[in-house]
């Protein structure tokens, strides 16, 4: 078995794995990257051609249920009633997010102390807000900074993309009922920004965006990794996290396309293969010193896991409303019930945030529950 050598390595080539790859590769360490899925080029997302809505169905839905690809592997979901959206590749699921932008509340922060609930974390918003502020500028964020919702920051470094008709609609509804609303904020460009193109509102987005406008990682963070150093090796299905006898984690096993075995061995190891995947591997890389999986002396990894839970609404209105177009992050948001209010029967609460529909078939699977 061939032995490759590095200072970290990093299993997962999305949104916190290349972020990562980034900063340690620019700072001099020399970093070693496994992804069991490929880089995509703008040329295979079928958003410019008619077969879109049908492959969004299936050879790119965010389930990798559906998808079924080379590089996915099955989750069991019976169960449960929140389906896992993810993606497997260079870029992770920010090739298929919708990429609207909030940031979390200071109360989100202090669930326990307030409400009762939960846990309170262990970092404040005030902790977070500098690295939000140089997030928004690293992926090119387009917005409207000032909404009074939430603690001042600083402007958004691109203005906003269009809110559009339904926008227009929706926006007056919550004014006539006195609702908080503000214009969207999304990681997608509104202008030439650092290489990318301006959105063309197709709003096929959601399965990966042919004019690189979205700020996928792949496009974002991992040229400036690989010209720093970072060696980004696709298509590295990993088995196990191997450890020395004092229980440190020294590197992994994966294999490749072909079935050939190789070994990385480094002196951190850092497993961002999302919060389905990471557990996976934990698991599987037990041994006779850790007999229930790696770092599993609580029993709890793969338990409690916290997704982001997510459903849509589709309005149908009389007149036009043009939403076979636009960007699939959010026209505008509304935070009128985030927060925990008195005169409600629930604690904490929910965001809800405006996008289109999509064309014509996307709209009938939703109103049926189909998708």
């Amino acid at each position: 078995m061939s032995d490759i050598r590095a200072d970290a390595l990093i299993i997962g080539a999305g949104l916190s794995g290349a972020v990562v790859a980034a900063r340690l590769a620019e700072e001099g360490v020399s970093v070693v990257c496994l992804e069991q899925g490929m880089k995509h080029q703008r040329e295979d997302y079928r958003g410019r051609q008619d077969d879109w809505e049908i492959t969004a169905l299936g050879p790119w839905h965010a389930s990798p249920n559906v998808r079924r690809g080379p590089a996915d592997y099955p989750i069991n979901d019976e169960d449960s009633v929140m389906k896992p959206l993810m993606f497997n590749g260079v870029g992770g699921s920010t090739i298929l997010y919708g990429a609207h932008w909030m940031r979390f509340f200071p109360s989100d922060f202090r669930v326990r102390t307030l409400d009762g609930a939960a846990d309170d974390w262990p970092i404040t918003y005030n902790d977070l807000a500098p690295y939000y502020d140089r997030t928004d500028i690293a992926f090119g964020v387009s917005g409207i900074a000032g909404d009074p919702a939430y603690p001042a920051f600083p402007d958004y470094p691109m203005p906003p993309l269009p809110i559009n008709v339904w926008g227009e609609k929706v926006a007056a509804g919550h004014s006539k009922l006195g609702w908080h609303w503000w214009p969207g904020s999304n990681a997608i460009a509104s202008r030439h920004y650092e290489g990318r193109n301006p959105c063309v509102q197709r709003s096929t987005c959601g399965y990966g965006c042919n004019e690189g406008a979205k700020a996928s990682v792949d496009l974002t963070h991992w040229p400036a990794a690989e010209r720093a150093g970072a060696k980004l090796i696709t298509g590295a299905r990993v088995s196990q996290i191997t450890h020395d006898s004092h229980g440190r984690a020294t590197g992994a096993i994966y294999s490749d396309r072909s079935g050939t075995q190789y070994r990385v061995v480094a002196n951190v190891v850092i497993l961002a293969a999302n919060a389905i995947g990471t557990p996976r591997l934990l698991l599987l890389s037990h041994s006779a010193r850790y007999p229930n999986g790696l770092a599993n002396g609580s029993g709890l990894v793969g338990k409690r896991l916290m997704m982001h839970p997510f459903t849509r609404v589709v309005g149908f209105f009389d007149e036009p409303m043009e939403t076979w177009q636009g960007h699939w992050g959010q026209s505008l948001y509304s935070l009128e019930f985030a927060e925990t209010r008195p005169d409600l029967a629930f604690i904490r609460g929910a965001k809800w945030n405006l996008g289109p529909s999509g064309g014509p078939l996307h709209a009938a699977m939703f109103s049926n529950g189909k998708n």
